[in-house]
């Protein structure tokens, strides 16, 4: 049975200046573009594994804000918001900034996916390294290099440097407003009450309801989300041909969370009819549907539903809140060493390192109703209508009087009494947050020892090696076992 091996996906801009140059890569008499090209080709060409390396004058080819935009010129990869390296689903790619693994707080779902739209552009990438297979080291890459970040390198000897990094990002801040007017003739024929109207009837380009079967509504959704995390690690490296150190310690965080609770909005106001009405759908298209559209009530008035007076015949129902925040950590601890033997006949090189992952994910959800109790018995929304733009697709072209969260959240603030949940709607809300609120906390260490040769002047490369990996978790969730919780 074929076992897939986990692709390694890199972000990095070029080594930090106090590290020891590869002389066959650069010389004075080079520009600094010719020099980025050489030590692409070279870095390609004696990796111990297969690697594809792009410059940063590939990257600023390409007007893609995106970095996963941008990916997609690179062969055998997809995927422009999670990544896929060779057909591989993207949750085998490991992203790394530094070499350090990169939380990702995803507001839906729950995987190990990156979605690196949020958090990176492609004008602050310096190098990509795209390793499309694996090998036993815990192979590093350096920084992606934002404008809001700080970076800085302090030689410490002649052949020694110490780096950081931090950066800050605010991947996502969206306020996201919906208004909708729903109109239906209903689906029975007879009017509500008998003998208060005739039955339905319709034909290819009309449809007129029966008495107290039809429904307007107004609905809506209200959703702030916000998206942002900071990143930052710190590295040693010494190279003085022989002996190569590398160790870093890195940490990543990112959050993603729904701030409707926090910012005094709730997520939609419900409000219904509070008499029968009979609505006709009039020039009917197949494409665009009605062209006009009427409501009548019980004394076959013609109600204008885009006006407030409207609301007259309207009462407020209840109010949905939804809330999420979802959190992620990622710690890193990794040391590499390499030594060349020189006493032996042939060039050979031997390599240690370990790494530690801790990764920490907690999620939760919130989803609650409320019941409208209304103003000395008044259930009108009158009070929280608002005026809005012309309705998309409306026959009339006309706005809609629409109800407001942030003048039915203030009335409730200053009545508490405004809104209530019963005891079954507290008991909804509460398995609600329970089965979508979850932590895992999960330790990965691995151990690896590698010998490397190259033969032949440099034409064969023989690597061989043996790795050590274990990976421990512990979480809390609902149980998922049926009928209960």
């Amino acid at each position: 049975m074929a076992h897939a091996k986990p692709m390694e996906f890199y972000l990095r801009p070029e080594p930090a200046s106090a590290l020891k140059p590869d002389r066959r890569a650069a010389t004075p008499s080079l520009n600094s573009a010719r020099k980025i090209l050489i030590l692409r080709h070279n870095e390609q060409r004696f990796a111990a594994n297969l690697k594809t390396v792009v410059a940063t004058g590939d990257l600023s080819e390409h007007a893609d804000s995106n970095i996963g935009q941008f990916l997609k010129y690179i062969p055998g990869v997809s995927g422009t918001s999670a990544i896929e390296v060779r057909g591989f689903p993207s949750e085998y790619t490991k992203i790394t900034v530094d070499g350090g693994s990169i939380a990702d707080a995803q507001l839906g779902g729950n995987s190990r996916n990156f979605e690196n739209h949020y958090s990176m552009t492609s004008d602050n990438v310096a190098r990509v390294e795209v390793i499309s297979s694996a090998n036993y080291t815990t192979a590093a890459a350096i920084v992606d290099k934002s404008a809001i970040a700080f970076n800085a390198d302090y030689r410490l000897t002649k052949n020694s440097v110490v780096s950081a990094f931090v950066q800050t990002y605010d991947g996502q801040n969206n306020i996201n407003i919906s208004y909708v007017l729903n109109h239906s003739t209903g689906t029975d024929n007879r009017p509500l009450v008998a003998g208060t109207g005739a039955n339905s009837s319709y034909a290819q380009d009309y449809t007129i309801g029966a008495l107290g079967r039809g429904t307007v509504q107004f609905t809506n959704n209200f959703a702030d989300t916000r998206r942002g995390g900071v990143r930052g690690n710190v590295r040693y490296a010494y190279d003085n041909g022989d002996w190569k150190v590398d160790a870093h310690i890195g940490e990543s965080t990112a959050r993603t969370w729904l701030r409707n609770p926090e910012q005094g909005i709730v997520n939609r106001v419900v409000a219904s009819n509070a008499i029968p009405v009979r609505v006709e759908f009039h020039d009917i298209d197949s494409v665009f549907g009605p062209g006009e559209v009427r409501v009548y009530n019980d004394q076959n008035q013609l109600l204008d539903v885009h006006d407030k007076s409207f609301h007259n015949f309207t009462r407020v129902e209840s109010v949905t809140v939804n809330g999420r925040d979802v959190r992620d950590a990622v710690d890193n601890f990794k040391l590499d060493i390499r030594k060349k033997l020189n006493f032996l006949p042939v060039p050979l090189a031997v390599q240690i390192g370990g790494e530690r992952r801790d990764q920490f994910r907690s999620r939760t959800g919130k989803s609650e109703v409320y019941n409208y109790n209304g103003v000395n018995g008044n259930f009108s929304p009158l009070p929280y209508v608002v005026d809005n733009p012309p309705l998309v697709m409306d026959p009339d072209g006309r706005s809609a009087p629409t109800l407001s969260p942030y003048a039915a959240v203030k009335a409730w603030k200053a009545n508490p009494g405004l809104f209530t949940a019963t005891p079954a709607q507290q008991v909804t809300a509460e398995t609600f947050r329970i089965q979508n609120s979850e932590y895992i906390q999960e330790t990965a260490d691995s151990l690896y020892f590698r010998a490397s040769t190259r033969l032949f002047n440099n034409r064969l490369n023989v690597l061989t090696g043996v790795r050590y990996e274990t990976t421990t978790g512990k979480g809390k969730g609902a149980l998922g076992v049926s009928g209960s919780f």
